[in-house]
């Protein structure tokens, strides 16, 4: 399982192996500060990123 601690407004992304993307999205925070914890637990075929890794790495795509 990974464990991301995201903060309201931040997303995370799960790519499928067709491309598709999911778009997990933060919308409020807890009364313990402002960011939240998110457990994810995806086959290994399922990408699971935080939303600035997805961008970095099409980023480095579009580069090379």
């Amino acid at each position: 399982m990974l464990i991301f601690e995201r903060f309201a407004g931040q997303m995370v992304d799960l790519t499928l192996p067709s491309g598709e993307v999911i778009v997990i999205q933060i919308l409020a925070r807890n009364n313990h500060g402002g960011s939240m914890r998110i457990g994810i637990d995806a086959p290994r075929n399922v990408l699971v990123d935080r939303r600035e890794i997805t961008l970095r790495k099409a980023r480095e795509v579009a580069i090379t």
